[in-house]
C-alpha cells in the first residue's frame, strides 16, 4: 500500500503540475484532471487485479481523491488575486475514514471561519469553481459550507449528520480551522449525550433490519442496507 501512494504522489507532481499555470482555460485543466483520474483508475484495477483486498482498494481510492482535490485546491488559490481565503475542505462519511469504493460518491464538507450566510463573494466563487471542476471530471459530490456552530448545530439535530461528522478528515486548505472544528465537537457532540446516541444507532440498525426481512439469507439482498451488508 505504501509503494502505492508513494507512486501515486509521484505520478501527480508530474501529471498535474501543468493544473496551477493561468494560461490553462477551464476545458484544459478539466481533460488533465480526467487524463490522470482515467489512468490512475487504471492502476487501482490492476492493484487489485494482482490481488489486493478490497479495503486496501477503497484506500487507494481514497487517496487517488484526495490528491486530486488538493490540486484543485492548490491550483484555485494560485489564482487568486484578493486576500487568502480561509476554508477547509474535509472529508465526512466513509470518505472521511478513507475507505471509498469506487463509482461511491465523494462527501464533503466546506468548513468555513463565519456563518454560511455571511460569506465573501470570493470565497463563494471559490468553492463554486471548486465544485463545478469537480463535477465536470465526473465526480458524484455530496457538500455541505458550515461553519464550526453550524456543524455543531447540524450533528445535534441529526444523529446521521453527527455519525458522519466523526469521521471528519482534513483534506485540504486551512488547519487551525480543522482543529477548532475538532475541539468543537469533541466537547460538544462526542463527551455530551452519549447513551442517548447510542440508542438512536441501535433503533435505526433495527428499523433498517427490519425493512430488509431481519435475515443475511436473501436470494437477492441488498448489498449495502440489508443485514449482513455494508452498511453493518
Amino acid at each position: 500500500m505504501q509503494n502505492h501512494l508513494q507512486n501515486l504522489e509521484k505520478h501527480a507532481r508530474d501529471a498535474l503540475k501543468p493544473s496551477s499555470q493561468e494560461h490553462l482555460s477551464s476545458t484544459e485543466r478539466i481533460e488533465l484532471y480526467k487524463k490522470f483520474l482515467k489512468i490512475e483508475e487504471h492502476r487501482i484495477l490492476l492493484y487489485h487485479r494482482s490481488g489486493v483486498g478490497g479495503l486496501k482498494v477503497a484506500r487507494a481510492r481514497a487517496a487517488l481523491i484526495d490528491t486530486i482535490i488538493s490540486s484543485i485546491h492548490a491550483a484555485l488559490l494560485d489564482t487568486n488575486q484578493g486576500p487568502p481565503l480561509t476554508v477547509a475542505l474535509v472529508a465526512t462519511g466513509g470518505y472521511g475514514r478513507s475507505t471509498l469504493n469506487p463509482r461511491s460518491d465523494i462527501d464533503l464538507l466546506f468548513l468555513l471561519p463565519r456563518a454560511s450566510s455571511k460569506l465573501p463573494s470570493k470565497l463563494e466563487e471559490f468553492i463554486k469553481d471548486l465544485l463545478y471542476l469537480l463535477w465536470d471530471v465526473g465526480f458524484k459530490v455530496g457538500h455541505a459550507s458550515r461553519s464550526i456552530a453550524e456543524c455543531i448545530e447540524e450533528a445535534t439535530a441529526d444523529q446521521q449528520n453527527k455519525t458522519s461528522l466523526m469521521d471528519a478528515r482534513l483534506v485540504a486548505g486551512n488547519v487551525e480551522l480543522f482543529k477548532q472544528f475538532q475541539l468543537s465537537f469533541t466537547k460538544q457532540c462526542i463527551n455530551r449525550g452519549q447513551a442517548e446516541f447510542f440508542e438512536l444507532r441501535r433503533q435505526d440498525l433495527r428499523t433498517r433490519h427490519q425493512k430488509y426481512s431481519r435475515t443475511v439469507f436473501l436470494q437477492e439482498p441488498n448489498v449495502k442496507e440489508s443485514c449482513g451488508g455494508m452498511r453493518d
